[in-house]
């Protein structure tokens, strides 16, 4: 039960960044071509946050739903 509860509430979290860092993307892209070198430039350093975020939900969901059942089945839990 809390298993499930912990990789509904990654699963949220990963789709949530995900879809924040498509918005600032798409938002960058309205800008006048005036404003869109400086804010692009601020993107990429953003951007390397997100991946890093998006990377470490990613590694917890997968312990969560597969590491976590192999050493369920191997009797380790």
């Amino acid at each position: 039960e809390q298993r499930k509860l912990i990789t509904d509430y990654l699963e949220k979290g990963l789709r949530m960044m995900k879809l924040s860092l498509i918005q600032v993307t798409a938002q960058v892209g309205t800008l006048s071509p005036k404003d869109g070198p400086k804010m692009f430039e601020a993107l990429d350093k953003n951007r390397e946050t997100y991946v890093k975020n998006i990377k470490e939900y990613e590694d917890a969901l997968t312990y969560f739903t597969e590491e976590q059942t192999i050493s369920e089945n191997e009797g380790l839990i």
